[in-house]
């Protein structure tokens, strides 16, 4: 079967030029962030009603059999969340773009979108793997430089959870849960923008159906 694809973003541009696509103009970027943020919460909600969780995980079969389960790279599985999101943004006017590059290096989505009496503002979001080396510099550093650099107000980190067995050893030595871990980074290393930062975990870790359930 053809895997799922996201509209690139040049085609959604000229579409909207050719008013196949109305332009929303949202009335304020708070708006504009809060449409944002039902967008990202509905990730997880996707995945475990669609099924969807083999398509973040790297599985080798000998037969039926599963030898081997692995997550995939971060890099693997923006295709996906591209796909998720593309539909529900598009709806509200909002463009996606994808690996958006910026003199601190690409950014994994910037959302952009018309506000009224300001014009184009731009949103930031940052997916990071649960079990990264790299997960509390990401927030410390990462976002709130992706942030400057193209001039967005607000910005997520999504941190993509593949199970318990799955979380970065700074997690661990923490002695906290990844959610409130993920609030409490900000607050040793504090950076103007992580006050407009919001996190979010997308929980992969496939749910066990009822009669498997104790």
């Amino acid at each position: 079967c053809t895997p799922p694809t996201a509209p690139p973003p040049r085609l959604i541009e000229w579409a909207r030029r050719a008013h196949w696509i109305e332009t929303q103009v949202f009335d304020s970027e708070e708006q504009f962030r809060q449409k944002v943020h039902s967008c990202l919460q509905s990730i997880s909600a996707k995945i475990h009603s669609t099924k969807a969780h083999s398509s973040f995980w790297n599985v080798t079969y000998e037969g039926n059999r599963i030898v081997d389960k692995s997550p995939k790279k971060e890099t693997d599985i923006q295709p996906f969340v591209n796909c998720l999101l593309s539909d529900q943004m598009l709806l509200s006017g909002i463009e996606v773009i994808p690996e958006f590059q910026t003199g601190a290096g690409d950014v994994d989505f910037v959302f952009a979108a018309q506000i009224k009496d300001v014009g184009i503002r731009k949103f930031c979001a940052e997916f990071k793997l649960a079990h990264s080396q790299n997960l509390a510099e990401g927030l410390w550093h990462q976002l709130p430089e992706y942030m400057r650099t193209t001039g967005a107000t607000y910005g997520a980190y999504c941190v993509v959870c593949f199970g318990p067995e799955w979380i970065s050893p700074v997690v661990k030595q923490s002695g906290h849960a990844l959610d409130l871990f993920l609030t409490m980074v900000p607050l040793e290393i504090a950076q103007p923008e992580h006050d407009r930062i919001r996190s979010f975990v997308i929980d992969i870790e496939k749910q066990p159906t009822a009669s498997k359930r104790g």
